[in-house]
């Protein structure tokens, strides 16, 4: 596990600085490293939308990279039910290669209870985090 926490600290240092203000370390598991990609976070009336990108170990404890799959998901925070709506699966770390694509028909987004303590769980806090307020910008001369 020291190894996958030191795969995602070098993986955000590395990143240019504008990258690594867009991007949140979501949650972990024994194969997969999440972030949630902070810019792409919508919502639309109770509904909060979001794009992840999930980066599976080749082997548990490797370090090494295999997969990367970007995700879309929805949530109704005050329900704490989450919905997969996009998925693309890369073949590689260098997203050169597609191996699976999916997209749920639109309205018809299957719902499920999140398990406390999950990466589900973690999904849905990353989500429904309420977003910082813009500062307001003062027009010149005023």
């Amino acid at each position: 596990m020291t190894r996958q926490i030191a795969m995602m600290l070098t993986f955000i240092f590395c990143l240019p600085a504008k990258a690594q203000e867009s991007i949140s370390y979501v949650g972990q598991s024994d194969d997969y490293l999440v972030f949630g990609l902070d810019k792409t976070k919508s919502r639309k009336g109770a509904i909060v939308s979001g794009w992840t990108e999930w980066k599976q170990f080749v082997e548990p404890d490797s370090g090494e990279l295999g997969t990367v799959t970007k995700s879309l998901y929805s949530a109704d925070c005050s329900e704490r039910r989450l919905a997969l709506r996009a998925e693309t699966v890369y073949r590689d770390p260098t997203r050169s290669q597609i191996s699976n694509i999916f997209q749920a028909e639109p309205g018809k987004e299957n719902y499920s209870d999140v398990v406390p303590g999950s990466v589900g769980d973690s999904l849905l806090k990353w989500l429904c985090k309420p977003q910082p307020k813009k500062a307001k910008t003062q027009k010149a001369g005023a």
